[in-house]
């Protein structure tokens, strides 16, 4: 799901940030609570809805969404390793969704508080600092939030 889940959470400190900006309008707010089951579940649905909403948009446009690893066999076919097994995708046109991982770094140590980003988003409670390592969107967006 990429940086989705980043970008919603992005959003949810954004509001918090303005509405605490908003002081020097005359206007003030209690000190925000954190729920995070309810911030989780939040994320969740934004991620639902917007990968089921590509889907969706592919579907209506006959676009095969074909899921797995795959590699160019010729310019118009693909070979694809599934969970079914393996397949040769004919195409015309081919849109490449590669995704990414986190990288493990060799020097870091094998310790709970070790987390890439998927990890940092299922966080079961707040930690007081954060160190973030990475300059990529997602990273950028974790210091952020």
């Amino acid at each position: 799901v990429g940086c989705i889940p980043s970008k919603a959470l992005l959003h949810t400190s954004l509001v918090v940030e303005e509405a605490a900006a908003l002081a020097s309008h005359g206007i003030t707010f209690g000190k925000p609570e954190v729920d995070l089951d309810k911030l989780r579940d939040f994320k969740g649905g934004v991620v639902k809805k917007l990968t089921t909403g590509l889907a969706g948009m592919a579907k209506a446009r006959k676009v095969e969404v074909v899921t797995g690893v795959g590699a160019f066999v010729d310019p118009y076919h693909m070979e694809v390793q599934g969970e079914n097994g393996k397949k040769v995708v004919k195409f015309k046109q081919a849109i490449i969704a590669a995704g990414s991982q986190a990288v493990k770094l060799p020097f870091m140590p094998e310790d709970p508080r070790v987390v890439d980003s998927t990890g940092a988003l299922e966080l079961r409670q707040l930690p007081k600092r954060t160190l973030v390592i990475g300059g990529g969107i997602i990273g950028l967006e974790m210091a952020t939030v």
